[in-house]
């Protein structure tokens, strides 16, 4: 689970860290320049799981209500 917490940048600003909890909703904004810069999705999601991989990689499954049915539950691995 990510906590909420302040954190401190090299350019001495400070921001929120946002906080992913298992059963909560949240709101996904789909870009990307394969898109072109007038596309943009939202869509509400639900984490269904969370779990850290290490170093600063981890695995994300949630459940995406604007794919068809049949293809909503999500998992990807991601790397920050």
């Amino acid at each position: 689970m990510l906590r909420q917490q302040v954190i401190s940048n090299p350019l001495g600003r400070t921001m929120d860290r946002f906080s992913l909890e298992p059963g909560h909703w949240y709101a996904s904004e789909l870009l990307g320049e394969e898109y072109g810069p007038e596309i943009r999705s939202y869509s509400p999601v639900r984490v269904e799981q969370f779990t850290p991989k290490g170093g600063h990689e981890f695995s994300l499954a949630f459940y995406h209500a604007n794919y068809p049915e049949g293809v909503r539950s999500k998992v990807y691995s991601w790397r920050l």
